[in-house]
């Protein structure tokens, strides 16, 4: 709604494709796993590694999604929506004459 708000078209499809297309490529991504935890020494045909290798994989599979998360959560601090400020987008997409009702056309 804030991009409908600055810009005067709704833009929602393309910002649903731009997050389709960053999780095909996170999937696409962490296929390079196992090659780069082969050269920390890690064997995945082997019956036992030795433990610098099963550590690198414990911080691969471990320390690396709770990095990213708190990435993720620190990005997320400075993301302003609140129910007031939507409240605001929504008034203004109203008097701009952009807002829908749920059951109305889509506006071009």
């Amino acid at each position: 709604d804030e991009v409908l708000l600055e810009t005067g078209h709704d833009q929602k499809g393309t910002l649903m494709s731009i997050l389709s297309a960053t999780t095909k490529l996170g999937y696409a991504f962490s296929v390079l796993t196992l090659s780069a935890l082969a050269l920390l020494g890690f064997d995945n045909k082997a019956a036992h590694n030795t433990p610098e290798a099963l550590f690198w994989v414990e911080a691969f599979f471990i320390g690396l999604p709770v990095i990213f998360l708190l990435l993720g959560a620190w990005a997320m601090t400075s993301y302003d929506l609140t129910p007031e400020r939507y409240a605001s987008i929504q008034s203004a997409l109203k008097a701009k004459g952009l807002s829908r009702d749920p059951g109305s056309p889509r506006p071009h």
